[in-house]
């Protein structure tokens, strides 16, 4: 029969089976399970807070990072979650173990950081990418050794997985970024910069690759670097875009290249920077090879003259200054002498090109320069870093640019002696195209000068036959002796007219010559010839003093108005080789149509014809004939 229908007191009960109110519902298996399950969770909790630790993960994560960055570092506190993952605050890293304000080279509010659980349950940190948010970097500049912080900064010691096995590189992530450069013992900052960029592991990994945007004002994009550095080298490859030549470009920089931009002067953009460098090692070699584009760049006195020179200069200026002591400058005589032999900065602008820095010196390669209004090209190598370091360097007009040498070359006391000599004896002017080449065989020694300066329309004053000469043309060259090897100047056939306006515009005069070598004791053989010339004051001064004594002769009124001619002349100029020497002047001029009367003979005389010749202790006349009416 079927159970009847349970009483409502009797409702839970099961009717198919008895009820055992006192037995046990769990057996011995579930109750060992359910305790084994408890412990897990014990075990997990216990471990969880073990592995989350602040202290122990915050000592973790400062081992794992000094290994990393090769620098000593210090976390203000750790959290390690399930949900928030591993987050370090206020991170710094120094350059020494004291962990000093001074030595502090890195610092960030926050740090997150992606790690593998494996390895920390081993008790390590493993990070497969970091993200610092608003890091702040401090680099310092040494001013006595031109030393940067960051090259203290120890071996980088990356972590590997396990024996054997590559090691872990971390993708690191900058946010809001702040590079500041400073100097030593000067707390304020001297450039900063505000960037954002990125890490990343290379193609292998023993190499990281970077890419860095800076930002400028009001937000607007900067200057920007992409390349990769070896972890076990230390070896940076970097490609910079769009810089300046500042704190920012010169941070990268061995002390040596800093110092020689100081010296020089340069300031404006950098079109692109290729540099090879270890920064760990900063004696050691590398490469810089930078593009620029309208810069300014200043030459100094001591690559155009010689370590001797300068110190002579030195020593005069000293002695001026004692002049001045003394009240010998009242009406500025002793400023304008000291003017009239000071050396001074030569200041090239709108210069562009390429520079090739290595350890062993500079190359400059397809350099453009602007020059009082004149364009340049410039190529060529300094061995050393040094100002009056060892170089060849060579120095064109640009291509299809014509030079217009100015009435006033306000640096020429700074240009080396063979130009000076050039300039001082001829004082060229007008425009022309030149081409020199300058070789300083070792540091401080002599420059050695040679070049061709071919006039195209210039005017020219010798300084042994001050007539001017205008729309002159011809070449002038500095050239060296093959037999001798000393230097010496070559005037080849400059030809011009006289002034504009003067009875000799469309006269023809002719310079040839040389002069060697160009030292104190140089030797001069220099031929002027003029054409088709007539009388008249600037050409008479021009003629030697004993050649003007001579044309006196002929004039016994004494004023100047005889004698009047028409005709040709060769001038000849010899300086006898020597320090302490004479110069032998001889005119020989060839009269085509003269007037005159002699002071011995004062009879006025007109269209004489013959040559007179003036040497340095007599005169020769030969076949003079004048005529006076039908007399002859």
């Amino acid at each position: 029969m079927p159970d009847p229908t349970p009483t409502p007191d009797r409702l839970f009960d099961r009717t198919w089976r008895p009820g055992h109110p006192y037995r046990p519902r769990l057996s011995a298996t579930r109750r060992l399970l359910m305790a084994i399950v408890f412990l897990i969770l014990c075990g997990l909790i216990g471990a969880y807070w073990y592995f989350t630790n602040s202290n122990r993960v915050r000592q973790q994560a400062e081992d794992y990072l000094s290994r990393l960055t090769g620098g000593h570092v210090s976390v203000g506190a750790a959290n390690l979650s399930i949900f928030e993952g591993l987050r370090l605050y206020d991170v710094r890293v120094y350059v020494d173990p004291a962990k000093s304000e001074d030595s502090r080279i890195f610092s960030a509010s926050t740090f997150l950081i992606q790690y593998s659980p494996a390895a920390l349950i081993l008790g390590r940190i493993e990070a497969n990418r970091i993200v610092a948010i608003d890091p702040r970097v401090r680099l310092i500049e040494d001013v006595k050794t031109h030393q940067w912080n960051y090259s203290q900064l120890g071996e980088r010691r990356m972590p590997r997985s396990a024996p054997g096995m590559p090691r872990i590189v971390p993708e690191i992530a900058l946010r809001n970024a702040m590079i500041d450069y400073l100097e030593s013992g000067n707390p304020n900052p001297i450039g900063s910069a505000s960037i954002d960029g990125q890490l990343s592991p290379g193609s292998d990994s023993d190499h990281y690759n970077f890419k860095l945007q800076s930002r400028g004002g009001s937000q607007h994009m900067g200057p920007h670097a992409e390349g990769n550095f070896d972890i076990n080298t230390g070896d940076v490859q970097v490609v910079l875009n769009d810089l300046t030549f500042g704190p920012d470009l010169r941070v990268m920089m061995p002390a040596q290249v800093q110092q020689w931009w100081q010296d020089h002067h340069l300031a404006g953009a950098v079109k692109r920077t290729e540099l090879h460098i270890n920064p760990t090692n900063p004696t050691g070699p590398f490469q810089a090879t930078i593009d620029i584009e309208g810069v300014a760049l200043t030459v100094q006195p001591e690559e155009l003259l010689s370590q001797d020179e300068m110190q002579s200069r030195k020593w005069i200026s000293q002695a001026f200054d004692a002049m001045r002591t003394v009240g010998l400058n009242d009406n500025g005589f002793i400023d304008h002498l000291s003017n009239s032999i000071a050396a001074m900065p030569i200041t090239l602008t709108d210069v562009d090109g390429k520079f090739t820095f290595n350890q062993d010196g500079v190359t400059i390669d397809e350099l453009g320069a602007n020059l009082d209004a004149n364009r340049f090209a410039i190529s060529g190598h300094y061995d050393g870093y040094s100002n009056n370091a060892a170089a060849t360097i060579k120095l064109t007009n640009a291509p299809g640019k014509a030079i217009t040498v100015p009435h006033v070359v306000k640096f020429i006391n700074t240009l080396p002696p063979e130009v000076r000599e050039v300039y001082t004896r001829f004082r060229p002017q007008g425009t022309c195209s030149i081409s020199v080449e300058y070789v300083r065989t070792s540091e401080g020694a002599k420059p050695q000068v040679t070049g061709e300066l071919n006039v195209f329309d210039g005017t020219f004053i010798f300084d042994k036959f001050p007539y001017p000469l205008s729309k002159a043309s011809g070449k002038i060259f500095v050239e060296r002796d093959d037999k001798t090897g000393d230097q010496r100047l070559r005037i080849d056939r400059i030809r011009g007219h006289g002034t504009t306006g003067s009875p000799n515009q469309n006269a023809l005069i002719e310079i040839d010559g040389q002069m060697e070598p160009l030292t104190q004791a140089v030797e001069v053989n220099m031929t002027v010839r003029g054409r088709n010339l007539t009388a008249e004051p600037a050409l008479t001064v021009a003629f030697s003093p004993r050649t003007r004594q001579a044309l006196t002769y002929f004039d016994s009124p004494g004023k100047g108005e005889f004698p009047k001619f028409a005709g040709n002349f060769v001038c000849t100029i010899h300086r006898l080789p020597g320090i302490i020497s004479h110069w032998n002047i001889s005119t020989a001029i060839h009269l085509d149509d003269a007037a005159g009367s002699l002071v011995s003979f004062p009879y006025a005389m007109d269209h004489g014809t013959g040559d007179l010749t003036v040497f340095d202790d007599h005169i020769q006349i030969k076949e003079v004939h004048f005529k006076h009416g039908p007399a002859d």
